[in-house]
């Protein structure tokens, strides 16, 4: 802790009191920026976790950010558990010419678009590989934070938070699928046996996990009735997937996705099960981006680099340009989303860091460390940017599209949906 951390009154080194009164400054600090200053909550929380963290005041230092990683755990596995009501079959197949072009597409461009720009820039194929098919992937919890925010509602949002989902899904396939086979070429050891060993781990525990979880809250909430015991309910099953995954080492955003969607497609009344998580949105938000923002790693924005410039590049301009072409070659085209669509979908977090973590452990563990490290250095330091400067633009395009709903009052959304 630093001199201005020892004079508060905290309690042990996970800081609650510390956290409890960040938790009121931010309260505060939210309050300023909807109403005099051009930024959203989800950026001025991370600017106060930047400077209350160890680079800074050293109020939350590299310890009490290790304490609350747990807690980070499970508000990232909130989020993403309500980003998987999105996931409704009878609403992917209402969609489903304009949404998954959208989406598609869009992931397609960027995996291409960041494999050549990062070979281009004197990467690796198998590091570029594992780059490029971690790039498809939006940070559910920013996009999940800015429309709550700003109240947004409507067509555009509703394809928004669709496409978050399935563009998760899709980072985790490329991923799951290909990794462990690149982590098979780069190691020692027997290729296939590292390769089903990688893929288990990743993919297939956490869809497992994911399925349990959902099946389980399906069976129990027909036992309870009564809303304080349905909201313990919904926590404990969370609880319980996640922890589950973590321990395993596997993926939360797959596995609290999967379980998501496995809920929003029973029939015990599945929207009762999300507001249980959603009454508790607001704090979530808080304490996740004040320890993101604590935890962010600026040193790995300051060496990007001529490969990381790249990245960041080929990374915003496929996904832009490849969710406008899924636009125009849809009903979608006469909306008028054109390229708002693209930029909505630009934050970058979530499925991002766990993948990142997931490929320096395992590529630890098969005796190629630097893989793990260059691919950690360029995700995490363009997840600094990402997570900075996109949620102003999905908060500009939902404003341009008519669905924010400002403090005061509504825009309403006049294209129909079909």
């Amino acid at each position: 802790m630093t001199v201005l951390a020892q004079f508060l009154p905290i309690l042990g080194p996970s800081g609650l009191l510390v956290i409890a009164l960040l938790g009121l400054f931010a309260l505060a600090m939210s309050f300023v920026a909807r109403r005099w200053l051009p930024i959203s909550e989800v950026v001025a929380f991370l600017v106060i976790g930047v400077v209350v963290g160890p680079r800074v005041l050293g109020v939350i230092d590299r310890h009490a950010i290790h304490t609350l990683e747990p807690l980070t755990a499970v508000a990232l596995g909130a989020m993403v558990f309500l980003i998987g009501e999105r996931l409704r079959i009878h609403d992917l197949r209402r969609m489903r010419r304009t949404l998954l072009p959208i989406s598609l597409v869009g992931s397609a461009v960027a995996f291409v678009a960041c494999f050549f720009a990062l070979l281009a820039a004197g990467i690796s194929v198998p590091t570029a590989y594992l780059l490029a098919a971690i790039a498809p992937s939006t940070a559910p919890v920013t996009v999940q934070a800015i429309v709550s925010e700003r109240r947004a509602t409507g067509p555009f949002t509703d394809h928004v938070l669709a496409a978050t989902a399935l563009n998760t899904l899709v980072a985790g396939l490329l991923f799951g699928f290909g990794a462990p086979f690149v982590f098979a070429e780069v190691g020692h050891g027997s290729a296939s046996r590292v390769a089903l060993r990688s893929f288990v781990q990743l993919v297939i525990v956490a869809v497992a996990a994911g399925v349990a979880g959902g099946a389980a809250l399906r069976v129990a909430r027909k036992h309870v009735e009564r809303w304080g015991d349905r909201i313990l309910l919904v926590w404990v099953t969370l609880l319980l997937v996640v922890g589950t995954v973590v321990a395993l080492n596997s993926s939360v955003v797959i596995a609290t996705l999967v379980f998501g969607a496995v809920v929003a497609n029973s029939r015990t009344r599945a929207t009762e099960l999300f507001d249980a998580v959603r009454v508790l949105e607001a704090p979530i938000f808080l304490v996740f981006f004040i320890v993101t923002g604590a935890d962010v790693h600026m040193h790995e924005f300051i060496t990007l680099g001529v490969a990381g410039t790249a990245y960041v590049a080929a990374r915003a301009l496929g996904r832009t340009a490849g969710s406008w072409l899924g636009v125009l070659v849809s009903p979608a085209r006469r909306w008028g989303w054109s390229y708002w669509v693209g930029t909505a979908q630009l934050p970058y977090a979530g499925m991002a860091v766990g993948l990142a973590s997931y490929t320096v452990g395992r590529a630890a563990s098969v005796g190629a460390p630097g893989v793990g490290t260059d691919v950690a250095t360029l995700v995490l330091g363009t997840v600094f940017l990402f997570e900075l400067f996109t949620p102003p633009l999905l908060e500009r395009a939902l404003g341009r599209v008519g669905e924010a709903h400002s403090a005061v009052g509504a825009a309403t959304a006049t294209i129909p949906l079909r």
